[in-house]
């Protein structure tokens, strides 16, 4: 059995972030739109995954397995992916988890910026983290602690559990 201490912290940050778990088979299964995040898990488990029609007509690759020991990774905070409330496992150092969960929840785009002072518009870069309420907190407050960027202040989305982190300068 594949327990949370056999996973490296990039990929229980990897796990954390896509793994879902069906009890009455013993299953956890991970999907992903991008291959790279399911290769880390077949490595670890040596199980194939296949192709799937997923939403919006984007292939959807999907790893299932059932060598994980779910309880030990559940005694160390793990919840699903969906869950109303979950946070982060407790690590000595959070840099390789953050790079695996950050790398699936993430998302770099342009936004037009206005300045009463310049007198116009230009296009600012804004890196965005996406999570659960509480996860979002926690890495808000690591991020601050560890790299020095300042506290945000998470910003709501259309469901009440998940938020937004904003990074523009």
């Amino acid at each position: 059995r594949i327990t949370f201490y056999d996973l490296t912290d990039y990929e229980l940050g990897v796990f954390w972030g896509m793994g879902s778990y069906v009890q009455e088979s013993n299953t956890v299964t991970f999907r992903e739109t991008r291959k790279h995040f399911i290769e880390v898990m077949k490595r670890i488990t040596k199980n194939d995954f296949y192709e799937q029609n997923g939403s919006k007509g984007k292939t959807q690759y999907v790893l299932k397995s059932c060598l994980f020991d779910v309880d030990s990774f559940i005694e160390n905070g793990w919840t699903e992916r969906n869950s109303k409330i979950r946070d982060i496992p407790y690590l000595e150092d959070y840099k390789d988890f953050l790079r695996g969960y950050i790398e699936m929840h993430s998302g770099l785009n342009y936004s037009l910026r206005y300045s009463r002072s310049k007198k116009g518009k230009w296009k600012a870069l804004i890196f965005r983290i996406y999570g659960n309420y509480k996860l979002i907190d926690s890495i808000n407050n690591i991020l601050h602690e560890e790299v020095g960027v300042g506290i945000k202040t998470p910003q709501k989305t259309m469901n009440e559990t998940t938020k937004i982190l904003n990074y523009a300068s």
